[in-house]
């Protein structure tokens, strides 16, 4: 059964030929769980992954946009006014008009939300990995910086790999990680070998290897 609705699948056969086509590499490579690792590039990240990735999975979204009363505070007092520059009074009217819509569309595709501070991120952690125990794919936009572009990848959210952990302990089995990375000159999407959380390894040692191996297989070639 699919992930999302059967809607969002009809209007994405609809658009997605009026994309550039990408290729597909890596797809030998496919993992089920997998908790798959990509970036933003502003706003091509979280479009491309749902247009061109091969498989399905759980997107880790802010959770401010999955209820309307802060998705509209957000759009209103940051997206709109403070980083697209555009007047309050139209950021309002902008918000007001796209924030039920917007949270309603995150909810339909079984989107994650993102909790921030130490209690509440636990709550994340527990979705993600009851999506995983269910053979589930989770995947996560990791970059710090949303709007960086280009091959230099930068730092990246390196909590999400708790995963691995928390899945060990509710399974016994190893969690994989993978890199989804696009290259928008050459038109093809690649997912990089998974990589295998070793739980024998102290963790801190653990979650440097594998953020290591992430960063380096992440690239954008434009």
């Amino acid at each position: 059964m699919s992930l999302y609705p059967a809607w969002f699948r009809a209007i994405r056969a609809l658009v997605k030929p009026f994309f550039p086509k990408m290729e597909l590499h890596g797809t030998d490579q496919l993992h089920t769980p997998c908790v798959y690792i990509t970036r933003h590039l502003n706003d091509y990240g979280p479009l491309a992954v749902y247009l061109y990735c091969p498989f399905e999975f759980h997107l880790w979204v802010y959770h401010v946009f999955t209820e309307k009363e802060t998705c509209y505070k957000q759009f209103s007092e940051y997206t709109f006014s403070k980083r697209h520059g555009m007047p309050q009074g139209i950021s309002n009217f902008l918000a007001r008009v796209i924030c039920r819509p917007v949270s309603a569309f995150l909810h339909s595709l079984r989107t994650i939300p993102v909790y921030r501070g130490m209690k509440s991120v636990l709550k994340t952690m527990d979705l993600s990995t009851d999506a995983l125990e269910k053979g589930e794919n989770v995947l996560i936009l990791s970059d710090v910086n949303y709007t960086a572009e280009g091959q230099s990848v930068g730092e990246l959210y390196t909590g999400c790999l708790h995963l691995g952990k928390s899945y060990y302990r509710r399974t016994g089995k190893r969690l994989h990680f993978a890199s989804v990375s696009f290259n928008r000159k050459q038109h093809y999407l690649r997912i990089g070998q998974s990589i295998e959380f070793n739980p024998e390894i102290p963790y801190q040692q653990e979650r440097d290897r594998i953020a290591g191996l992430l960063q380096q297989d992440l690239y954008d070639d434009h």
